[in-house]
């Protein structure tokens, strides 16, 4: 077995697109030269794509990315939206409370009742 020569792949398994893998492996070269900045703080993103042959683009859109990413109120990320919550989760309990005791009472809890119970609390 001559360990130059590529081996072929059992009939069960598809051979991965070529594509695919270089997309994988300048993906794991750009994490190494992230990594290796965050480890040399002084060196700049050029000279990290130079020593792990990524674009250097690619490393300060990345650091940018990161610089930008904030934790919303929960303490939590979100890529989507959801940033903007208003409300405490005791607050958001109480609004819980109140739309279930207008319910009892026979009262419709309306979007503009809540709204302003709400505003109400914010207060």
């Amino acid at each position: 077995m001559n360990p130059v020569t590529p081996q072929a792949a059992p009939l069960g398994d598809p051979m991965p697109d070529p594509e695919s893998v270089e997309r994988l492996e300048t993906k794991h070269r750009l994490n190494c030269a992230m990594q290796w900045l965050e480890e040399e703080p002084t060196e700049r993103a050029a000279t990290a794509a130079i020593i792990f042959n990524v674009k250097p683009s690619s490393i300060r859109m990345r650091q940018l990315r990161l610089r930008h990413q904030q934790r919303n109120s929960r303490g939590t990320f979100t890529q989507h939206g959801g940033n903007n919550l208003i409300l405490t989760t005791a607050q958001e309990e109480a609004v819980f409370q109140f739309c279930s005791e207008q319910l009892e009472m026979g009262l419709g809890a309306t979007p503009s009742v809540i709204y302003a119970a709400i505003c109400y609390l914010r207060q």
